[in-house]
């Protein structure tokens, strides 16, 4: 019995002591292992701020003086006048002046624009009298007045000069709804005629204060021809 107790005791001591034996041996082999193994280094890159300038979004308005000279002798005129009736006087060109309006979508650096333009002829009705052939005989016809307003349609390009002034271009169609008046002896009568006309329109925006802007452009087109400027004022919300 005392013999079997015994073993029982030399067993338990051998068993703790291979066992504590193992144990620092895999401590000391992670410790090793740890050491030769090279710190695990990042290749991510940090975090790069996006890039906002194509998201760049700004909504303007602006009414502005228009000034230019316009021709009108093609522009289909109909009435009871002859179509060559207008070869001379207003038809044949004069001033115009008026307003203009726009409004406008800026998507980064496109622009796209609706506009009006309210434009009035400058001349003297004396200076637009001559004699015309109609009915087989001769009539006195003068020019009394000529209006003309435009939708117009605008898409484009714009680029930043500096920090407030931006340069701008723009493809522009123009729906022109034109009326002329005029006397025909003692008798009034009037022309009208709907017509489209592509234009290119070339300009700059000076910023002045906060969302208020200054704005300078001229535009034309071979097809009347004419040819206009404007100066106007603006607002826009970013």
């Amino acid at each position: 019995m005392t013999h079997t107790l015994r073993s029982s005791r030399l067993f338990v001591s051998f068993v703790t002591v291979f066992t504590s034996s193992a144990l620092i041996s895999s401590a000391r082999a992670d410790d090793a292992l740890e050491e030769a193994t090279p710190p695990v280094v990042s290749t991510e890159s940090p975090t790069q701020p996006r890039d906002r300038s194509m998201e760049h979004l700004r909504f303007e308005g602006t009414i502005g003086f228009l000034g230019g000279w316009s021709r009108y002798a093609d522009s289909g005129l109909s009435g009871p006048l002859p179509a060559d009736a207008f070869e001379r006087g207003v038809g044949a060109g004069a001033p115009i002046a008026g307003l203009r309006y726009d409004v406008r979508l800026v998507v980064a650096f496109v622009r796209m624009t609706v506009g009006i333009d309210l434009a009035w002829s400058l001349f003297r009705a004396q200076d637009t009298t001559r004699t015309i052939v109609i009915d087989d005989g001769a009539r006195t016809l003068s020019d009394r007045a000529a209006f003309l307003w435009a939708l117009r349609f605008g898409l484009g390009l714009e680029l930043s000069a500096s920090e407030d002034v931006r340069l701008f271009a723009d493809v522009i169609g123009s729906v022109r709804f034109l009326e002329v008046q005029s006397t025909l002896d003692d008798v009034n009568v009037t022309s009208a005629s709907v017509s489209f006309a592509p234009g290119l329109r070339l300009g700059a925006r000076v910023r002045v204060h906060e969302a208020f802007f200054v704005q300078l452009a001229a535009d034309g087109s071979p097809f009347g021809p004419w040819f206009a400027g404007d100066l106007s004022v603006g607002g826009a919300i970013e």
